[in-house]
């Protein structure tokens, strides 16, 4: 940024002879840099508005110019994702008794396994913004042997949702967390298998469709790591 700036204020006379095949090239470095590969390679599988979204950007990239294109592309998204979170708040909002509190179930884990697990509920949509509800996890990693992540009370899950899920159980395996899935609704499931995210980043016999069945399964998996 100093070097630009520099050029800018005053070496402009001097940047008149750098022959315009090397700015050519470094446009068109620049110009891949910005390319989603990784979204494009899930196109298929990813759901429909995303998708539009993205190819949308691409031809008003090239159509208009790349700051015409981007916002287009974010108001447009915008609207998308008001739009799912209004019809998933009209569809689940209801009344339902303290005894069917959803976390319940958690209470009766032993102690002697509860301080070797670490247990973090995901409740509404799913985005790229959410992300940074697990950056406080590694900071705990010390704590615990196992992760489990809670996706029952979870509303949709977008594109950009799917690739913070990615990264962010990425980071955490890092730590030496072995991460466990519970109730992942079959959509989610497959678009993370698609991707590979099961059972590259998350093993198969991790996923359970609820929490009982992982309790079963608890002190073999504390054993196991």
């Amino acid at each position: 940024g100093l070097l630009l700036l520099g050029v800018l204020l005053v070496f402009s006379t001097l940047a008149q002879y750098i022959p315009m095949s090397v700015l050519a090239a470094i446009l068109v470095m620049a110009g891949l840099g910005c390319i989603d590969r990784r979204g494009f390679s899930h196109l298929r599988q990813m759901p429909r508005s995303d998708a539009v979204v993205m190819l949308l950007v691409l031809v008003l990239t090239v159509l208009l110019d790349v700051v015409s294109a981007v916002a287009i592309g974010l108001i447009l998204a915008c609207f998308i994702f008001m739009k799912k979170v209004a019809d998933i708040s009209e569809c689940e909002t209801t009344l339902t008794p303290l005894a069917d509190e959803p976390w319940a179930d958690e209470f009766d884990i032993p102690p002697p396994l509860r301080d070797q697990v670490l247990i973090k509920h995901v409740i509404g949509p799913l985005f790229f913004g959410s992300a940074r509800g697990f950056e406080d996890i590694a900071a705990k990693a010390s704590r615990g042997k196992l992760l489990i992540i809670r996706l029952e009370k979870i509303s949709f899950m977008d594109q950009s949702g799917v690739y913070a899920l990615h990264d962010a159980l990425v980071d955490l395996q890092k730590t030496g967390l072995r991460i466990a899935i519970v109730g992942l609704p079959v959509a989610q499931r497959d678009i993370l298998e698609s991707i590979c995210v099961i059972p590259d980043v998350v093993a198969s016999e991790d996923v359970f469709d609820d929490f009982a069945s992982l309790k079963r399964a608890l002190p073999a998996m504390l054993a196991a790591v």
